[in-house]
């Protein structure tokens, strides 16, 4: 049977990749990704108080070149001084946006990266940290946490959940360091458009699967013989998983390389706060962007699964596209309040919400006995189980399909 599995596998993977809806299909998605790569950077001006004042591509270099001439300082007492500094240099009483005035562009703008870092991890407004805060190391690290608490507290995080992060962020190396990481950076701001174009992808290329045997009448034939009822089964399942695992790669690498080509490839070793601040364990960028394009990786296969088992139950690839697609808009628009902690968590949890960076790194846990796994840990331990039922039940329903006249 082994052997009859790998040639039916071969001929079903091959039945996918001749169909030119599936190619038509990849190209618009890769299309997209690279659109949202690019155009950030080379469409569009930089407008300051509605006059022109440079290109997005020029402002993307000269940023650029600022956040490397920062490599390796450590946001401390000596550098959060120096920042501010040139901060507190820009007039308060100017008419127009402060980014417009000389001060910030040739003092303060080179010291941007470090400000909105500091700006992003306090409760402290823009202001208030700009002319009357007194900088100082210890006073922004106290910030830093009084912000992390203030966010599991609106998470509704148990104590042992806040128990558990303050170990974590315990293990963070303090202060932290900046690394150039623009690359990392906007490969976690493309994560939900390489997610969402994926499962687009996968439900557009896999909703023909098993409905196509009946809608051309070849399942009186294939159900008749010796495997067409185990073998053939596995071997579409197997494709469909092997179709949907190589998206998400082909997805990911096309946003991967596109950015390096832009950005190049900075530090992968900078901390993850630097792009996520409200994340409070140990992680690297690089080592966060691994988990979360991993993650991708296992979605679009449980989400191939589910679309399969759908189209089997279904026996229509028109059903299974606007179900597929309604779950994947409503994934997009609809959100849960933070208080119902359960529903919400459930919910982000899914694979067709569970598509940003957000998500994969939130505080909201699985706990465990005296401990807790983390949101990337959890998810896809429960996408495996899931996978095994999601398999065994559309396989049940397809060896009970009754060939009809």
């Amino acid at each position: 049977m082994v052997e009859n599995l790998g040639t039916l596998y071969r001929f079903e993977l091959k039945k996918l990749l001749q169909k030119k809806l599936c190619w038509i299909c990849l190209i618009l998605c890769a299309a997209c990704i690279l659109c949202g790569c690019l155009f950030e950077v080379y469409v569009g001006d930089v407008y300051i108080d509605g006059k022109r004042f440079e290109s997005n591509h020029d402002a993307a270099r000269k940023d650029l070149a600022y956040a490397r001439a920062l490599d390796g300082q450590a946001i401390d007492q000596a550098l959060i001084e120096k920042t501010i500094a040139a901060y507190r240099a820009i007039p308060q009483d100017i008419p127009g946006h402060y980014t417009g005035t000389e001060e910030y562009q040739q003092g303060a703008r080179q010291y941007s990266a470090i400000f909105n870092q500091i700006y992003s991890t306090t409760t402290t407004p823009r202001s208030q940290l700009m002319y009357t805060w007194e900088p100082s190391e210890a006073d922004y690290y106290r910030m830093y946490r009084e912000y992390l608490e203030d966010r599991w507290n609106k998470s509704y995080l148990t104590e042992g959940e806040r128990d558990f992060w303050r170990g974590q962020l315990a293990r963070v190396d303090m202060p932290l360091t900046y690394w150039e990481h623009t690359a990392c950076d906007r490969l976690a701001i493309q994560y939900q458009t390489v997610g969402v174009m994926t499962l687009l992808a996968v439900a557009v290329c896999l909703a023909g699967v098993f409905p196509d045997e009946h809608s051309r009448r070849t399942d009186s034939l294939n159900l008749c013989t010796k495997h067409g009822r185990t073998a053939l089964y596995w071997a579409k399942l197997l494709a469909g998983i092997t179709f949907a695992a190589g998206v998400a790669v082909g997805g990911s690498l096309t946003a991967l390389v596109s950015l390096l080509a832009i950005y190049g490839p900075g530090h992968f070793s900078a901390p993850f706060q630097l792009i996520v601040p409200s994340y409070a364990g140990p992680l690297s960028c690089g080592q966060a962007m691994l988990i979360a394009y991993g993650i991708l990786i296992l979605t679009a296969v449980l989400f191939a699964l589910l679309v399969m088992a759908v189209s089997e139950l279904t026996k229509n690839s028109v059903a299974v596209l606007s179900i597929s697609g309604a779950l994947i808009i409503l994934g997009e628009l609809m959100t849960i309040p933070a208080q119902y902690r359960l529903a919400g968590q459930i919910w982000d949890w899914l694979p067709f919400t569970f598509l940003t960076v957000s998500n994969v790194f939130s505080c909201l846990t699985l706990p465990i006995g005296n401990t807790c796994l983390t949101a990337w840990q959890a998810v896809p331990l429960l996408y495996l189980l899931a996978c095994v039922p999601a398999a065994l039940l559309n396989r049940r329903v397809y060896r009970r399909f009754q060939v009809g006249r």
